[in-house]
């Protein structure tokens, strides 16, 4: 064998065991790696810090599937970079639900999460429930001030939070059972609201008022001090103070430096609250607390109407308030007694006949000298029930009537009215005696005389008794002497409508026991009621020309 042929045999030979020897190395190599997106990696190491390098979750994902029991140090990925997967902990701005699994998953060791500028409070809730065991470090802003989650008891200056942030952040407080603001500006009506918002919250607030601060519990305030320029900022945070009853604003002599004006504007702020106020009242003294004011023979006149309404702005408790003789219209107090019916009964003294009566008298007596140039004024009487005009023998005008609405009791006997249409607004008209009224034709008015029980029109000229059908009569006396005015074929009509209603057509007396009195000559229960009110029984002294009251007083 040639040399030559030694020398290729001899190679053949050497790149043989290297292409074994190749093979070999790769066989080992193999099996001792692992190997990701063209990455190799010893298989059999502890750990691996990978923090050099930068690969993506999905090529960590592969490679821990790889070596499952291998420590992988690595930067993940996080919000806008990268983190060590071995930090115990991270500072956050914003959250988002992939942060939380990335948190969960790719970072074993941390402890502690510092998300104080975070204002993601849902977020950060549902990270401390997806990792429990994580201290997550941030706090509540409610608009001002901010408050870790685990809070129980806030207190809260107007500085301290606005109303809309508080609505929509005090959620993320759940453990704050007890809220109280200081000094608060906000109105009942939105405390109230958060109540029923957050029924778990006891809600508390006190209010400053001049300098002093008051709790909702607050049942009197002493504002004597307070100026004309505090009212108005005072006034909208009275109605804070729910419990309130009382107010005084008069020092120890009685004295206030606000005006009436002023006291108006805080009445209006707490109906019902009592204000101590004292104010003149043309040269009187008048209390907020007066429950009764009467001025007499004080010159007011109609041009005085503005200061009468801003006092009785001020009595809120007055019952009564009379201004006899104080030269004021008819016309303007009855427009002042209608603005104030609801409170205040307003009343005055007119005149009529010759005489007068303060205007809400209950009964009154002006028999004879009443005539139409002195009745009109009677108008104004609408609380007198019991009324003796009889024996006015040239009274025609009867429109008075319509304005006293109380009537229950009337004699009008003996006059010339005509009309009885005036009594249609006499709704508790009991009793009604018109006898010897010769210039009555019709009984028209009264069928909306609901109450009406007896009824004397004898020596009239009524002959139509329907207008009477609809009431509930218990006694019709209509006689006339010899032959009654009423036709047979109505009274025939009218008894058979009306059985049980005792009826009189035929007599010269209509005073007698057809009416006033029974058979034996005594008072019927009613004529002696009235007998009482009207004092006939001690006449000459019997009142005449005046109005009185029913529990036996005088007219003032």
């Amino acid at each position: 064998m040639s040399k030559k042929v030694v020398t290729v045999l001899a190679v053949i030979a050497l790149v043989l065991a290297l292409v074994v020897a190749g093979a070999l190395g790769f066989l080992w190599y193999r099996n001792t790696h692992v190997f990701v997106e063209g990455k190799a990696y010893s298989n059999r190491v502890d750990s691996l810090d990978l923090r050099q390098e930068s690969i993506s979750i999905e090529h960590y994902d592969q490679l821990k599937a790889l070596l499952p029991d291998c420590e992988i140090l690595w930067n993940v990925p996080f919000q806008n970079g990268t983190v060590s997967s071995d930090c115990g902990e991270l500072t956050i701005d914003t959250i988002s639900d992939g942060d939380i699994e990335l948190m969960a998953a790719y970072f074993p060791n941390l402890k502690k999460v510092d998300a104080s500028r975070c204002g993601d409070y849902a977020m950060l809730e549902k990270l401390q429930a997806r990792l429990p065991e994580l201290d997550v470090i941030y706090t509540v802003s409610l608009g001002g001030k901010s408050f870790a989650p685990d809070s129980t008891e806030l207190s809260l200056a107007p500085e301290d939070f606005d109303l809309d942030t508080l609505t929509a952040n005090l959620p993320y407080l759940s453990q704050v059972n007890t809220l109280e603001f200081l000094r608060t500006d906000l109105t009942l009506e939105q405390v109230e609201q958060l109540r029923t918002n957050f029924p778990g919250i006891t809600f508390a607030f006190t209010v400053e008022l001049l300098g002093q601060e008051y709790g909702e519990d607050t049942t009197e305030l002493d504002l004597s001090a307070m100026t004309s320029e505090q009212v108005v900022e005072v006034s909208q945070k009275l109605p804070m103070l729910p419990a309130l009853e009382k107010i005084t604003l008069t020092d120890g002599e009685g004295n206030s430096q606000l005006p009436k004006e002023d006291v108006k504007t805080l009445q209006e702020a707490v109906p019902g609250v009592v204000i101590d106020y004292s104010f003149d009242f043309f040269g009187t003294r008048l209390s907020t607390a007066e429950e009764e004011v009467h001025i007499k023979n004080v010159k007011i006149g109609d041009e005085g109407e503005s200061e009468v309404r801003a006092a009785l702005d001020l009595l809120p408790n007055c019952k009564r308030f009379v201004l006899e003789n104080c030269q004021i219209s008819n016309e303007v107090m009855a427009k002042l007694r209608d603005d104030y019916r609801d409170r205040t009964k307003v009343v005055w003294r007119v005149s009529f006949g010759k005489g007068s009566s303060l205007t809400d008298a209950q009964i009154l007596r002006a028999v004879y000298d009443l005539v139409d140039t002195n009745c009109a004024n009677l108008t104004y009487l609408e609380d007198v029930r019991f009324m003796d005009i009889g024996h006015n023998e040239f009274l025609k005008e009867s429109s008075f009537i319509s304005g006293m609405k109380s009537l229950e009791y009337v004699i009008i006997s003996g006059s010339m009215i005509s009309d009885l249409k005036p009594f249609a607004n006499c709704k508790n008209l009991k009793v009604l005696e018109a006898a010897f009224c010769e210039y009555i034709y019709s009984a028209e008015g009264l069928e909306s005389c609901e109450n009406l029980e007896r009824l004397n029109i004898s020596y009239t000229h009524i002959t139509d008794l329907s207008p009477l059908d609809n009431l509930n009569l218990v006694n019709l006396c209509a006689m006339y002497e010899g032959k009654s005015r009423v036709p047979v074929e109505e009274q025939e009509r009218f008894k058979a409508l009306k059985p049980d209603c005792k009826m009189t057509f035929v007599g010269s007396q209509p005073y007698g026991s057809a009416w006033r009195y029974d058979d034996n000559n005594d008072p019927l229960e009613w004529y002696t009621t009235i007998r009482k009110v009207f004092r006939y029984d001690i006449f000459p002294a019997t009142p005449n020309h005046v109005g009185w009251y029913l529990d036996g007083e005088d007219e003032q």
